[in-house]
């Protein structure tokens, strides 16, 4: 398996799922993290040589070159969650537009109007796509996204609590919608720090299902 982080919750959870099927079916997993697309295409590369059964890429860059290469080569790959979405390999996604339309369409038979949104990184096409599902809910219920309700983020917790914090103006939203459940922790976090109880004064929306975090221990 070969990722860009081995330390973020959104890898960790994938590589659990996968080291628990691989376990059950008696196999061994090597994990590697290719860092940037220059050490991805060379670790492929690397690979095809016969080293490995079979590749899982996590989120991978693929730049059109690494895309041919294993194309041309013999190495079975199955790409999981790639950053460009028409990528032409066997591939695992989330149905990105569909998924943040439904949060958003739930806020708004909740009675909100001002529901903002966190976007994701850029270079990610599903930000784009995840924006079209809020923005695409909104228009369908008689609401024009406004531009001032929708602050950039990364897909991590920091990414979240600055955009919350960012968002709350003379005119704050009522509801967020965040493109990840780990930017929503960070939105919550930071609504709470400004004295905002949630969800009576700001209702919010995930993104993507993962894992709650587990209370600290008390001493």
């Amino acid at each position: 398996m070969l990722t860009l982080d081995l330390t973020g919750e959104y890898s960790f959870e994938i590589v659990r799922g996968i080291a628990e099927e691989v376990s059950a079916d008696e196999r061994e997993l090597l994990l590697n993290a290719s860092l940037d697309a220059i050490r991805e295409r060379e670790r492929i590369a690397s690979f095809a040589g016969g080293l490995i059964d079979g590749l899982l890429l996590i989120a991978p860059v693929l730049e059109p070159d690494t895309v041919r290469e294993i194309q041309q080569g013999d190495l079975p790959v199955v790409v999981v969650d790639p950053r460009r979405l028409g990528v032409d390999l066997p591939r695992v996604s989330v149905d990105n537009y569909d998924g943040v339309r439904a949060g958003t369409q739930h806020l708004i038979e909740a009675g909100h109007r001002r529901i903002a949104y966190t976007r994701g990184e850029d270079d990610h096409e599903s930000t784009e796509v995840r924006y079209r599902g809020y923005a695409d809910a909104l228009r369908l219920a008689g609401i024009e996204p406004d531009p001032a309700l929708v602050a950039s983020s990364n897909f991590n917790y920091q990414g979240g609590v600055q955009a919350a914090t960012r968002l709350q103006t003379a005119q704050r939203p009522t509801a967020i919608v965040t493109g990840a459940d780990l930017v929503a922790r960070g939105v919550l976090d930071a609504a709470r720090a400004l004295g905002l109880s949630v969800p009576e004064d700001l209702s919010l929306v995930g993104f993507d299902d993962s894992r709650r975090p587990r209370p600290a221990p008390r001493r």
